[in-house]
C-alpha cells in the first residue's frame, strides 16, 4: 500500500508545533519551537527549530509572510 503525502505552502507566521517541513538538507522534520520577533529593521519574521529523528536538522529564520513547504 502506498502512503499518500499532502504538501501545501502556508505563510511562516502561521507556522506552528507540530507541522512538519521538508528543510534545507531535504529531510522532514518536526517543528519544535516557533518564535515571533521584529528584525532590525521592524519586520516581523518568524525563528523555527525543528527536529528529525531527535536531532536538530533545522533552525531558520523566516519572514513573517514568506511561504513554507509544509508536509502532512
Amino acid at each position: 500500500m502506498k502512503r499518500q503525502v499532502l504538501a501545501y505552502v502556508k505563510p511562516a507566521k502561521e507556522l506552528r508545533r507540530g507541522d512538519r517541513l521538508l528543510t534545507g538538507r531535504t529531510a522532514v522534520a518536526e517543528i519544535e519551537s516557533v518564535e515571533k520577533f521584529r528584525d532590525s529593521s521592524k519586520r516581523p519574521c518568524v525563528a523555527v527549530v525543528a527536529r528529525g529523528g531527535g536531532d536538530i536538522v533545522s533552525a531558520t529564520n523566516y519572514l513573517a509572510d514568506e511561504q513554507v513547504l509544509v508536509l502532512e
